[in-house]
C-alpha cells in the first residue's frame, strides 16, 4: 500500500549555500508495525517495524542511531554545507542546558559527497495508517543555529 504523507513546503531553502544549519523535532513510533518517516528532502529518518530508528542522506546508507523507535525522543540535527559536500550530526536527547554540542559527541555521523538541500519536510506512515500503525511527531523546527531550533524556558 502507499504510505500516507502531509508535506509542507518551507519559505527558505536550506544547505543551497555554504553554512551550517540545524534541524530538531521529537519522535516517537507508536508500535512495532509498518514504518514512520519524517523527511527533509533527501534527509531521511525512519522507523522501520521494529529496529531502532535510523538516518540517511541521499548519498548514504540507513545507519541506526540506536533510539528505540516506541520512545519519544527528541533528536538534534547539524548540517554542515560545504563545497564538497555536507557532513550531518545527528544527537538523540541531548542535554540542551549544555549548550551547543560538539560534533565529536553526535551518536551518528554522515558525508554526503554530494550535498544536498530541501525546502520540504514531509511526515509519512503506514503503508495503511491504522491507528496502531502511526507515528506521532511535534515541535519539527529548521532554522540557522542551533539556539533557533531548541525550545529552552
Amino acid at each position: 500500500g502507499t504510505l500516507q504523507q502531509a508535506s509542507r513546503t518551507l519559505s527558505n531553502t536550506f544547505g543551497q549555500y555554504e553554512g551550517t544549519y540545524w534541524i530538531s523535532f521529537m519522535a516517537r513510533k507508536a508500535n512495532s508495525a509498518r514504518e514512520a518517516y519524517v523527511n527533509f528532502g533527501g534527509l531521511s529518518f525512519r522507523a522501520y517495524q521494529g529496529t531502532p530508528w535510523q538516518v540517511k542522506t541521499p548519498a548514504t546508507s540507513y545507519a541506526s542511531t540506536g533510539a528505540a523507535s516506541a520512545t519519544t525522543h527528541l533528536f538534534l540535527v547539524r548540517v554542515d554545507s560545504g563545497v564538497a559536500g555536507d557532513v550531518v550530526s545527528v544527537w538523540v536527547d541531548p542535554l540542551l542546558s549544555a549548550g551547543e554540542p560538539n560534533v565529536s559527541t553526535a551518536a551518528v555521523s554522515l558525508s554526503d559527497a554530494a550535498g544536498f538541500s530541501f525546502n520540504q519536510v514531509s511526515i509519512k506512515h503506514g503503508p495503511f495508517g491504522t491507528a496502531t500503525q502511526n507515528g506521532e511527531w511535534d515541535e519539527i523546527r529548521v532554522g540557522p543555529s542551533f539556539g533557533s531550533v531548541i525550545a529552552m524556558p
